[in-house]
């Protein structure tokens, strides 16, 4: 049984490979059919924002030490109040503030009022360069705009000994895109590269589609190979339990036939009531005297195991 168990188990483990891989195939053709027919909130934006839609605009992406582009894509409906709302979305982003020299003593003075110990946040704002917004596309139910926003800033150094030690870099990105989710702005990332060829989604469909034929076809064929290996392993395993089944029934030396039937289907019941007549031998003397009337109804003087081929 063990060898038997252990042949099956192989030949699982490989068809257990063989599904998964198909099925992230399939998953990967699914993703991308949906972008496919997606709007601009998720269509993808290398094949959207082309270089002549681009020139054609007027829009300019930059990406400084300072300052970065930003996509982002609103509905139509919210247009007018984009336009109007836009330079001020993450008001409490960007941190103006500086050393307090109004209230405060004068400049240069230990009191406090330099290095790490001043407050940033004391005076906040929105990381939007005002007047950047320039339309780029509209397409359906969406507008697609470019916003310039400061990319980012230091929090304050400090001196350790006579070492200066540079503050961290704080990313305004990803808080930016959080403060225009809640006004239902879809900030998208898009790193724009004039040379760069991109492979179009079409194409990218066209061939997830071969390799998922071609997957298909190849299981196709791996299980006709190790049907017959797997099915005669569950037949030895079904004659195998037979065999220990009528020991553990009428005893030692074995003396017992075994048999294999193929019924008509909705003719079990008959074959197994003509069996029992056959048999001749009435149940209740298997079942002993404790045996009840509802069991010895189930019981039948034979061993019977089914192999369901459906």
């Amino acid at each position: 049984v063990q060898l038997i168990l252990g042949g099956v188990g192989s030949v699982e483990e490989d068809l257990k490979n063989l599904s998964i891989n198909l099925s992230e195939k399939t998953q990967q053709l699914s993703a991308l059919n949906r972008k496919k027919g997606g709007n601009l909130a998720m269509a993808p934006l290398e094949e959207v924002l082309t270089k002549e839609v681009i020139e054609g605009s007027g829009a300019k992406f930059l990406d400084t030490d300072y300052l970065r582009t930003v996509v982002v894509v609103i509905n139509k409906a919210a247009e007018p109040d984009f336009l109007e709302s836009y330079e001020s979305i993450g008001n409490d982003i960007a941190g103006y503030g500086g050393p307090d020299w109004v209230s405060h003593g004068g400049c240069g003075e230990a009191d406090g009022n330099f290095g790490a110990e001043i407050d940033r946040q004391r005076e906040t704002g929105s990381p939007v360069v005002p007047g950047s917004a320039i339309r780029v596309l509209a397409e359906g139910e969406h507008v697609l705009y470019t916003v310039v926003i400061l990319k980012g800033q230091y929090e304050a150094g400090h001196i350790e000994g006579d070492e200066f030690k540079q503050g961290n870099f704080v990313d305004f990105f990803d808080n930016f895109k959080a403060s225009a989710r809640e006004k239902r702005f879809i900030v998208r990332e898009f790193e724009y590269d004039p040379s760069a060829k991109t492979v179009s989604t079409q194409d990218q469909v066209e061939d997830l589609e071969a390799q998922v034929q071609q997957q298909k076809g190849s299981m196709v064929r791996w299980c006709k190979t190790h049907f017959g290996e797997a099915f005669s392993a569950w037949v030895h395993v079904k004659v195998i339990r037979a065999f220990v089944e009528s020991v553990l029934r009428y005893g030692l030396p074995p003396n017992f036939v075994l048999a294999v039937l193929k019924l008509n289907p909705n003719k079990e019941k008959l074959v197994m009531q003509a069996l029992d007549r056959v048999m001749q031998v009435d149940a209740a003397a298997f079942m002993g005297d404790g045996a009840d009337e509802e069991g010895a109804e189930e019981y039948h003087p034979y061993v019977r195991l089914e192999i369901n081929q459906s």
